[in-house]
């Protein structure tokens, strides 16, 4: 399961001011990155599959260049709009039954695929779409919420690197199945998949716990306290002090003034 693993202490003798080396970050959070990059890098793997899959389905059938983008804008048209319903659905539905969910959603769009109709191909066009559309920012939300503290951006480095190889994977393997067998069998390959997805969302990666991940940020990364106001008395007391250095000043010149009339009026007449 995955869980916040605890603070590492921090090593004085480490060349990034304190922080954990990206091999150290391997050794002492392997079971955490493998876990979290399957569940996050099986997501990526069925985002490229999807892409990959309107051109070799629309020549399959037999559609002109035209027919293929247009079904496939259509697609990510719908991927676009569920921008904020993806944020919306992992703060309440939590990130691993969202991503439980695009799962499912693409396995149904594959699955529509082994119909030869121009409708299946539209269904398959807006399925895949919703599943793209509903887990749009989870690579980076879910590093975000299992990176800890003391080796962030290193943690995020490897976590990143190992959900990329999603990409490649399922340009080979959906290449590979297609060449050796049938498209249609490479498209079942990756239903098969997408099932296998959601089970393991749901049953073996635990929902990063938000709360404790914002509560492990460094003292340094959070905003300087406001400096406190000054009290109502303090504030009075400067006024009163104020007027008080007025009142001598005026007095003072008033004082000045009495003086050198009294001396005018002293000088004798010529």
């Amino acid at each position: 399961d995955i869980s916040t693993p605890a603070a590492v202490p921090r090593r004085a003798d480490s060349p990034h001011g304190g922080s954990l080396s990206m091999a150290d970050v391997v050794r002492e959070h392997w079971r955490l990155l493998l876990s979290a990059s399957t569940f996050v890098g099986l997501a990526s793997y069925l985002r490229k599959s999807r892409e990959l899959i309107f051109p070799l389905e629309g020549h399959e059938r037999g559609l002109s260049q035209a027919e293929v983008g247009r079904y496939a804008s259509l697609s990510f048209l719908v991927d676009f709009a569920l921008f904020p319903v993806a944020g919306i659905l992992m703060d309440r539905l939590g990130r691993t039954r969202t991503g439980a969910l695009s799962f499912v959603l693409t396995m149904l769009s594959f699955l529509t695929l082994q119909s030869s109709s121009q409708e299946a191909f539209a269904r398959f066009a807006i399925l895949g779409g919703i599943a793209n559309g509903i887990q749009s920012g989870l690579t980076a939300t879910f590093g975000a919420d299992l990176a800890p503290a003391d080796c962030r951006s290193n943690f995020l480095a490897v976590f990143r690197t190992l959900v990329r190889t999603g990409d490649p994977t399922a340009s080979a393997t959906l290449g590979a199945v297609a060449n050796a067998g049938s498209l249609q069998g490479a498209e079942m390959m990756v239903a098969g998949f997408c099932l296998l997805g959601a089970t393991f969302a749901l049953c073996a990666v635990q929902e990063p716990p938000r709360k404790e991940a914002e509560a492990a940020l460094p003292a340094a990364a959070l905003p300087a306290a406001a400096e406190p106001s000054k009290s109502p008395a303090s504030d009075a007391s400067t006024v009163s002090t104020c007027d008080d250095e007025r009142g001598d000043l005026v007095t003072a010149l008033v004082t000045g003034a009495d003086d050198l009339e009294s001396a005018s009026s002293a000088e004798p007449a010529i």
